[in-house]
């Protein structure tokens, strides 16, 4: 993957999205949810790539 590529992957920026928006849930929702700014990565993971 180049460099460029990697900025420009339309699933690179639906990751970031998950997890800038995970992260951005209120403390409430996200205990519900049981998403914690830890596992924001590895949750947005799965969902965008399926890993």
């Amino acid at each position: 993957m180049s460099f460029l590529t990697r900025f420009t992957d339309p699933k690179r920026a639906n990751y970031r999205r998950t997890v800038r928006e995970l992260r951005d849930l209120p403390p409430a929702v996200a205990r519900d949810l049981g998403v914690t700014p830890e596992n924001a990565e590895a949750l947005a993971r799965k969902a965008v790539y399926g890993i």
